[in-house]
């Protein structure tokens, strides 16, 4: 590794022990590498301490850092977004995951429907509808997708209901007609 900087010591001594995103440049100012933190203190430091316990690919990105910056944040989840967003706008040569146009996934509830449905989106609109997450791992996402389906008869497929018309709902529980103005009724036979 090269040697550290005193402008690069001064920032190290300074960072806080919240949440954030820090950004480490090269001698051009390019952002070569986003990564986020609970800690920025413990995280940052941890590269600067002993190239032991570093993989190759790390050793000589720190090989080429001159400078960094760091943002805080509110909270963890609020510096994994932010890190996504920052790794798409300056695509980092380092950051080899979250390059792409793929982002962490969020549970969308579809509230300007008659019949709401739960549907995993990668991005925001403005369309009436309630975002929870981002979930960072697939299953955490499915896991609660089935605990809200068992507890919640939510419509599962995109087609809206006509009239009196019953909406179907499959649910682990089995399959369900929805009519406007009358209760749950489980259908009974094939689907």
């Amino acid at each position: 590794m090269n040697r550290v900087s005193n402008s690069i010591k001064t920032k190290l001594e300074n960072l806080p022990e919240k949440p954030g995103v820090y950004l480490f440049k090269d001698s051009a100012g390019e952002v070569i590498y986003v990564g986020k933190a609970v800690s920025l203190r413990d995280r940052v430091r941890s590269y600067f301490r002993s190239a032991r316990g570093l993989t190759g690919k790390v050793l000589t990105m720190m090989g080429q850092v001159e400078d960094l910056e760091y943002i805080l944040t509110d909270s963890e989840v609020e510096a994994l977004v932010l890190e996504s967003n920052l790794i798409k706008e300056y695509r980092p040569r380092y950051n080899v995951r979250l390059r792409d146009d793929k982002n962490y996934p969020f549970l969308r509830v579809t509230l300007n429907e008659e019949w709401p449905r739960l549907v995993v989106a990668r991005s925001f609109k403005d369309d009436g509808s309630r975002y929870f997450g981002p979930y960072t791992r697939g299953g955490s996402l499915q896991e609660t997708m089935r605990t809200l389906r068992q507890v919640f008869p939510f419509r599962t497929s995109g087609f809206a209901s006509t009239g009196n018309a019953p909406v179907c709902t499959i649910t682990s529980r089995g399959a369900r007609a929805l009519v406007r103005g009358s209760p749950l009724r489980r259908i009974t036979g094939q689907l």
